[in-house]
């Protein structure tokens, strides 16, 4: 019988998910001390409707193992406690972990009685300690890095260090899991990121300190991907990679010496790199590059301590956009101290940049106020609910509103936002349908005139979901099922006209844009 089954709860948004190294790094260090581990991962099971799903996935999970392992992200935590509510018996030991319980940990147990213990930070070597543990039978009190119950009381054990040389753990477990299920490889070369940007939460989990592998480890692994399971793009994880030129140079140099023909996309940081590193990186496969600009005011980046301006930002991007096949720029609104100008200026930033470049994606994001970040703690008292229906459909949540993000506010964020940030809201979806509105007519007017109405749909799917991510995370959900939906043309300009009737009852007159589209 299997000692441990480790699941990780994802939610099935997409087609394009990437294997879980949380669990997959666990699974692989444990076995290293002798333990039987079985993965489970709940992002490879098809969204029908609600309650199949929920049977489905808890028959994928059930086992007959004595100790079950979760982890999530924020977004699935509340998913997260309700499987392990339906797993749980007298017999099963229940532990929780990953980034979805960073800094929440008491409040976790006091909301689900049924959570046995959670894991503080990184699992390997706790995990196993607790494994230990379980094997004969003691008490957690002398394990560092757990918080646990004891008679109804919580306790927080002291923090354990981080691990300072990440060679000492065993390649991911990748066989664990049917890989053909994934679309690429995602691999670390460190973990943590020094900055302390106000918003983030990674430094709850990792703290500032950074930790690294070696770059012939990393090497090692990736020719393992490739020669087992002829993998042709890998992801780097990191939160930047491109935290030091030398590492760069030495794994573009590895990469160079096995000529594996493979492709790597990254995250980096404004700052962090310039166009000699860039074309090192392309000439050694990165096709993709991430930058976490986060807003288009000065002023913001400066009180969310970005370290950059906005002037360096467009000019690493615009070299970024000639090397790269494709930039993806991550942006988030509604910060508290945001004004409408700051707002605007970030609107008009990311206009500008897409007017230049064609290779450009833009994921813009409310924000979402983790607990355990600064801009929390300096602004708790302003953050409320999102308890209107038609605001939550704009909202990255879905509906109806989860039991437990009503009764545990604390730890469900993703369903919450900053008092000042509701106008923003609705001016920015309001801005961005305008947009897209007129988009949709020029091409349907463009398709009628070439005599090619028949691909006028498909013309304006793939132009809405590939060049207009600005809307993805805002009312872009719901739109993309109105453009689904349509099987015509007379079908979408209906459905869309449905859709102005629906935007109008929420954000209302247009007039305060007036002043100031482009």
């Amino acid at each position: 019988m299997n000692d441990i089954v480790l699941v990780n709860i994802g939610s099935h948004f997409t087609d394009k998910f990437l294997p879980p190294l949380g669990i997959l790094y666990l699974a692989s260090y444990l076995e290293s001390k002798g333990f039987k581990v079985i993965c489970k991962d709940t992002q490879t099971i098809p969204f029908i409707n609600k309650r199949q799903y929920k049977n489905t996935v808890l028959k994928y999970i059930r086992n007959p193992a004595k100790t079950f392992g979760f982890s999530c992200s924020t977004r699935d935590l509340c998913a997260a406690i309700q499987f392990a509510k339906e797993i749980k018996t007298d017999e099963k030991i229940i532990i929780f972990g990953g980034p979805g319980a960073a800094g929440i940990e008491e409040e976790i147990l006091r909301m689900a009685p049924f959570i046995d213990i959670v894991v503080v930070g990184e699992g390997e070597l706790t995990l196993a300690e607790i494994m230990q543990h379980i094997k004969g039978n003691n008490s957690f009190n002398d394990i560092k890095g757990v918080v646990y119950r004891i008679n109804n009381h919580i306790i927080r054990n002291p923090p354990r260090e981080r691990i300072r040389h990440l060679d000492i753990l065993p390649i991911p477990a990748y066989s664990k899991l049917d890989i053909k299920n994934y679309r690429a490889f995602n691999i670390i070369t460190q973990r943590g990121c020094p900055y302390r940007c106000t918003y983030c939460s990674e430094s709850s989990f990792w703290g500032h300190a950074l930790t690294q592998r070696s770059i012939n480890s990393v090497i090692d692994e990736i020719l393992l991907l490739k020669q087992k399971y002829n993998t042709k793009q890998f992801f780097i994880a990191d939160d930047i990679f491109t935290t030091s030129r030398k590492r760069i140079y030495k794994f573009c140099n590895g990469l160079k010496k096995l000529n594996l023909n493979i492709e790597w996309i990254c995250n980096s940081r404004i700052g962090l790199i310039d166009e000699k590193i860039m074309r090192r990186m392309a000439d050694n496969g990165c096709i993709n590059i991430h930058f976490g600009v986060e807003s288009g005011s000065n002023r913001i980046l400066k009180d969310i301590r970005k370290e950059f301006t906005v002037e360096e930002a467009e000019a690493t991007i615009d070299k970024a956009c000639k090397i790269f096949h494709r930039v993806v720029l991550f942006y988030i609104w509604g910060y508290p101290s945001e004004t409408l100008k700051d707002f605007i200026d970030t609107l008009t930033s990311i206009y500008r940049l897409m007017n230049k470049h064609n290779n450009l994606n833009i994921i813009l994001s409310r924000l979402e106020p983790f607990t355990n970040t600064c801009i929390y703690k300096q602004n708790a008292d302003k953050v409320k609910l999102i308890s209107n229906k038609k605001r939550l459909l704009l909202s990255p949540a879905s509906s109806p509103l989860p039991k437990c993000a009503l009764n545990y506010p604390k730890i469900h964020p993703y369903y919450y936002f900053t008092t000042y940030s509701i106008k923003r809201k609705e001016a920015l979806l309001n801005y961005c349908l305008f947009r897209i509105r007129s988009l949709i007519r020029e091409r349907l007017r463009n398709a009628k005139k070439r005599c090619i109405a028949s691909c006028s749909i498909k013309l304006t799917k793939n132009h809405i979901i590939s060049k207009y991510k600005i809307v993805d995370n805002l009312a872009g959900e719901y739109f993309k099922r109105i453009i689904s939906k349509s099987d015509n043309q007379k079908d979408l300009i209906q459905n869309l006209k449905l859709y102005d009737t629906y935007i109008k009852e929420i954000i209302g007159d247009k007039s305060f844009y007036k002043a100031w589209l482009p």
